[in-house]
């Protein structure tokens, strides 16, 4: 047995945190180890290796593009998702400051990542922009009517993320950029640039590429990032999709790769690994889809069935793969806990919060003007994958249950 063979054969803990980071499939990681044989030369070289390995680069660059409908062109290679998050707020800015000195604003969603929350937060904090976050119904589901009433002419672009990576409720990205559309012909412009253009909009695509259906030509979608580490590809690599014409600038200096705005040379083999990650995924949409529904669904159902517990987030506009409960008395973090004791890894938020004490700011936007006292104890999120059968739930519910039963005597 070969040593990746043996890798792939190991008895494994039962896992149910995909969200943070689903294992390398067996075929991207060949990938990775072929391409990293057969291409060591620098991509911007003139040998030929690096020859070889820029038509390696460029061949990778064309099937991500071919795949979620965009021109090679229009794809940057970056580091991850929370880096093509950051290139494309900062980025839009930088771009924008060039042409224009006036204070810029930007619209985001009040459960947004932390790397287009911050970022823009941060922003907002030196005094480089204007902000607004747009509340979420108890489900999650952005207000679309607020959203209308926040666009100005000083809009510059609006973020708001394609499937909340926590309780895994998925935006109207369609209707989004349906009133940004008509808000660009209808709006006069104020400033020195091309009628129209402003504004963009970004949406952070990381959870959603296993299960939904990308096509940049079709979608009203200025920006869309995207993390090999989310389709069973590998860790390192990540995608920002950046529409023919839209303005962005780098936000790091030194080379003139990527268009010259993400610096740095090129790792071959981690692009080659994510392109047939993505390409594989995409073969793999509706048959993974239809079958984790069924296991979320009665997942659902049976946890519904244990007292004290709440579900999490939109019942039908929802990832196919997120469980999102509270436990009334009970912290998300002490279930967490349990449950890896028993050999299952879950989790309780964002992977990119997790050592924050702060508790999850998704759960107090949707609840905050509720009295469900459920959700003041955290969640506990169950991301599942193509490993995951119904009776890894089951042994979830049994657990919980169990833990419930301990702390009953505590709780009344």
């Amino acid at each position: 047995m070969s040593f990746i063979s043996n890798l792939f054969s190991q008895k494994k803990r039962m896992y149910l945190d995909y969200a943070s980071g689903a294992p390398i499939s067996r075929g991207a990681l060949l990938e990775y180890v072929r391409a990293s044989k057969e291409y060591p030369g620098n991509p911007s070289g003139l040998n030929i290796e690096s020859i070889t390995a820029q038509k390696a680069l460029e061949n990778a660059r064309g099937l991500v593009a071919r795949l979620i409908g965009a021109r090679p062109t229009e794809i940057i290679f970056t580091s991850s998702g929370t880096e093509s998050n950051s290139l494309a707020v900062i980025g839009v800015l930088n771009a924008f400051q060039k042409t224009d000195q006036a204070i810029p604003h930007m619209i985001t969603s009040a459960i947004e990542h932390p790397s287009v929350r911050e970022t823009m937060r941060q922003l907002k904090k030196e005094g480089k922009i204007e902000l607004s976050e747009i509340s979420v119904d108890i489900n999650g589901i952005i207000d679309l009517v607020e959203f209308k009433k926040e666009l100005r002419t000083e809009t510059i672009l609006v973020s708001v993320m394609y499937a909340n990576n926590e309780i895994g409720t998925i935006q109207p990205i369609a209707e989004i950029a349906k009133i940004i559309r008509h808000y660009k012909k209808q709006e006069p412009r104020t400033y020195n640039l091309e009628p129209r253009t402003y504004p963009l909009f970004h949406t952070d695509a990381a959870q959603a590429m296993n299960y939904i259906e990308m096509n940049m030509a079709k979608q009203g979608i200025d920006l869309l990032s995207c993390n090999s580490s989310k389709i069973y590809g590998p860790k390192g690599v990540g995608m920002l999709y950046t529409r023919t014409g839209t303005p962005i600038s780098g936000i790091m200096h030194g080379g003139g790769q990527e268009r010259g705005i993400r610096p740095g040379t090129e790792p071959v083999a981690l692009i080659c690994s994510f392109a047939y990650a993505l390409d594989d995924s995409l073969k793999k949409l509706k048959i993974e889809t239809d079958r984790l529904t069924a296991i979320r669904d009665q997942g659902i159902e049976i946890l519904e069935k244990i007292s004290q517990i709440s579900i999490n987030g939109d019942r039908s506009q929802r990832l196919p793969n997120n469980i999102s409960f509270s436990v009334d008395g009970i912290s998300g973090e002490q279930l967490a806990l349990e449950l890896d004791a028993k050999g299952i890894a879950v989790s309780t938020r964002s992977a990119c919060k997790t050592t924050d004490e702060e508790d999850s700011y998704v759960l107090d936007a949707i609840f905050k003007n509720t009295n469900d006292s459920a959700r003041l104890f955290g969640a506990v999120r169950l991301t599942m994958g193509r490993d995951t059968q119904f009776s890894d739930i089951e042994k979830v519910a049994e657990i919980v249950s169990q833990v419930i039963g301990k702390q009953a005597p505590f709780l009344s």
